[in-house]
């Protein structure tokens, strides 16, 4: 019951937070017509004009929240489940296949956590192998981010910079542009995490501790335990002790704190805050 409740609650909110933008436009829009309308002796139709200010929102975020009660009371809340009880394991690997992706039409946001779950899993080349039949436009935003995100953070667990490098170059007037930021700004986050993740792995580390500070003090989300992490690796490797010693304490609060959707999430936080404390690259 404690997963269900936190499944619902973050994913509506991170759903809300992804309409919320696109409804203040719309809103400020309509504003500014009926003003102009009001302004211009305009005296018909003003409950036509109040009437789609209020209801056009409403029903936007209806239709933003059905996702989240279809799932729920579907396949994928079952398959989640086991990833919330026991992580990334081959019975979670296993459900999520037969559920998902053995004989089912190809769903491109289901294939890019197949992949995820290879890479999870150790199995970098099949994980490659997945998200290479995939053929994202830049217009599916919400996939093209995921996307990117998965085959950056699966060349990272390959220790190759190289590849990690090469698919941020591909795809740097995307990952850069400030409108699709304004509208996505936490998945864009997580790019940034994996952009300063990959400068770690290449060695450009004052790049990457950056990234991580602009991360820190500008915003929080979902990848906030991550960049606290990460600057702990980062000054590990600097030599910074006093630092070191500073962003390690601050980085253990922010995982005591930290509520993720998957209750195995947060036993990854801890492992990976201690690899990070003994200089390992935290992924």
């Amino acid at each position: 019951m404690e997963f269900a409740l936190r499944y619902i609650g973050k994913t509506l909110l991170s759903t809300f937070k992804g309409v919320w933008k696109a409804i203040l436009i719309y809103e400020l829009f309509n504003i500014v017509l009926f003003i102009a309308y009001i302004a211009s002796g305009g005296k018909e139709n003003l409950g036509g004009f109040a009437l789609m200010i209020l209801l056009i929102p409403a029903i936007l975020c209806l239709f933003s929240a059905l996702p989240v009660i279809l799932l729920l009371f579907g396949r994928k809340y079952k398959v989640y489940k086991i990833r919330n009880d026991k992580g990334f394991c081959l019975e979670y690997f296993y459900a999520f296949e037969k559920e998902f992706i053995r004989n089912k039409p190809k769903v491109t946001s289901d294939y890019i956590e197949f992949a995820e779950i290879y890479q999870q899993l150790g199995d970098y080349e099949s994980a490659i192998a997945v998200l290479n039949t995939l053929k994202i436009p830049e217009t599916d935003v919400p996939s093209r981010l995921a996307y990117i995100f998965v085959y950056m953070n699966t060349a990272l667990y390959m220790g190759n910079s190289a590849l990690a490098d090469d698919i941020w170059r591909h795809n740097h007037k995307f990952i850069n542009s400030k409108a699709l930021r304004f509208f996505y700004g936490g998945s864009f986050q997580g790019l940034d995490l994996m952009t300063a993740t990959a400068d770690c792995l290449a060695g450009r580390f004052e790049r990457a501790l950056g990234i991580c500070n602009y991360a820190i003090d500008k915003w929080r989300g979902e990848y906030t335990v991550a960049f606290y992490t990460l600057r702990v690796y980062i000054y590990k490797k600097l030599g910074d002790e006093n630092r070191f010693m500073l962003s390690l304490a601050e980085a253990q609060a922010e995982v005591q704190k930290s509520n993720p959707i998957f209750e195995s999430d947060k036993l990854l936080q801890v492992r990976e805050l201690e690899k990070a404390a003994r200089g390992e690259l935290p992924l």
